[in-house]
C-alpha cells in the first residue's frame, strides 16, 4: 500500500465523511474522496478500501458516484483501475449547489407557482411568502455557483477581496 495514515489524517477523513453525508452523498464516498486527496496518488479500490474500512464493492459505488460527479477519474495499469482526484472541495460545493437547485429547489418553485391557485384560503398567503423565499434562496444559490466556478482557482485571500466587492 502507498499510504500509511495517523490519527490527524483519519480525523480529517472522518470529517470529509461527514461533510459528504450533510450533502447527502453518503459517508463512503466522503471517506474515499479524502483517501483520494490526502494520497495525492492514484489509489486501486483494495487500497482505497484498506484505508476507509469499507468493502470494495462499496467502494466500488463511491468511486462511480465520485467519478459521475466529475470528482475523480482512473487509468488502468493492467487490469488494474487506478484512482485520483480530478476535482476539488469547491468542486464538490459546486456540484452540490448545482443539484440542490435543479433537483430540489426548482421543482419545488414550480410546483407552488403553478398550484397557487389551489392553495387554500388559509394557506395561500403562507405558500405565497414560500415562493418568495424559495426564489431568493434560488437566485443566492446561483449567483454562487457562477462566482464558485469564476473564482475557485483564487487564492483564499483574492477571493474574499472578490466577495467583499459583490457584497457592497
Amino acid at each position: 500500500m502507498y499510504v500509511k495514515f495517523g490519527d490527524t489524517e483519519l480525523e480529517f477523513i472522518l470529517r470529509m465523511a461527514k461533510l459528504s453525508v450533510s450533502w447527502g452523498l453518503g459517508e463512503a464516498v466522503g471517506r474515499a474522496l479524502a483517501v483520494l486527496l490526502l494520497s495525492n496518488k492514484p489509489l486501486s479500490q483494495k487500497e482505497i478500501s484498506k484505508l476507509t474500512g469499507y468493502s470494495v464493492s462499496q467502494i466500488s459505488s463511491s468511486l462511480s458516484l465520485l467519478e459521475s460527479l466529475g470528482l475523480v477519474i482512473y487509468s488502468k495499469e493492467g487490469k488494474r483501475k487506478l484512482y485520483k482526484v480530478a476535482g476539488s472541495l469547491l468542486d464538490v460545493l459546486e456540484n452540490f449547489l448545482e443539484r440542490t437547485l435543479k433537483n430540489q429547489l426548482l421543482p419545488t418553485v414550480k410546483f407552488i407557482r403553478e398550484n397557487l391557485p389551489r392553495f387554500n384560503e388559509r394557506t395561500r398567503e403562507n405558500a405565497e411568502r414560500l415562493l418568495q423565499e424559495y426564489e431568493k434562496a434560488r437566485i443566492l444559490i446561483e449567483m454562487n455557483v457562477v462566482y464558485l466556478k469564476k473564482w475557485k482557482d483564487l487564492s483564499p485571500e483574492n477571493f474574499a477581496k472578490k466577495m467583499r466587492i459583490v457584497m457592497q
